[in-house]
């Protein structure tokens, strides 16, 4: 059976200065690996710029990673569904951002990574930019360390009912279990599949069996994972239906971003 898919979660690249690949010498232009991650069916790819390595010191720094987004949206054209970045150290610049994407019908803020970007769940710069950001999705790393930094994350996900939450990376089996309770008590948590995770036995299963599968994401992290691991681990998961295969391939994404 042949699956159409959304990739929810990826970090497209436009040259070396955003390429966040490991192995830099097995990676290519944007037209090719349009090509490639199209082979395995994927239809479309969403997520947001990272520079590898660079530290944030000032706004033009996230204004410079949403601005090459949008120049990929020109590059890749509809196979892309652009991820913008905020910043809770910016408050003012990170609203307007929001403001901008409502008047462009986009509605993905992140993939955020705290550790790339230098910044807290706790800041409360947060609470101001999320306050302005009723209907969008927010996908952040969810994988941190520290019990503050996930205390901050339950406390967003509960005052914010009208922003989607979508934790990237179930992680390890703690991780994967402190999901299953947000997800159980928030009907605005997610999980997307990417990072680690998916290749341990059953775990899709696991979350499917508890919550259902109309809250699962297909992600794949790329260009720091293989989209192919993440497609076969889907798949050829014959542990989950037909149905909850294509959910979590495509209908979830396709209904949270109003496709």
């Amino acid at each position: 059976m042949n699956y159409k898919i959304i990739d929810f979660h990826t970090h497209p690249y436009f040259d070396e200065k955003t390429n966040i690949c490991r192995y830099k010498e097995f990676t290519f232009s944007p037209d090719v690996y349009k090509k490639q991650l199209q082979s395995l069916g994927i239809e479309k790819i969403c997520g947001s710029v990272l520079a590898p390595m660079k530290k944030i010191s000032c706004w033009e720094d996230v204004q410079q990673l949403n601005d090459t987004a949008q120049k990929l949206k020109e590059e890749l054209g509809d196979f892309y569904i652009v991820g913008n970045q905020i910043h809770p150290h910016y408050v003012k610049e990170s609203v307007a951002t929001i403001d901008g994407m409502r008047k462009r019908g986009e509605l993905l803020i992140g993939e955020l990574v705290p550790s790339a970007l230098g910044f807290s769940y706790a800041d409360e710069g947060l609470n101001d930019i999320l306050s302005s950001a009723n209907g969008m999705v927010f996908s952040f790393h969810s994988t941190v360390g520290g019990e503050e930094q996930h205390m901050a994350i339950e406390r967003l996900v509960a005052r914010y009912k009208d922003v989607t939450f979508v934790a990237a990376h179930p992680g390890e089996t703690d991780f994967v279990e402190m999901h299953l309770a947000r997800m159980q008590k928030y009907d605005n948590y997610y999980l997307d599949v990417s990072g680690t995770g998916l290749f341990r036995q059953g775990m899709l299963s696991h979350v499917i069996n508890k919550v259902g599968s109309e809250r699962i994401l297909f992600g794949s992290d790329f260009p720091t994972c293989t989209p192919n691991m993440f497609v076969g681990g889907v798949v050829n998961d014959y542990l989950i239906s037909d149905k909850d295969k294509e959910n979590v391939l495509y209908n979830n994404a396709k209904r949270l971003l109003k496709l």
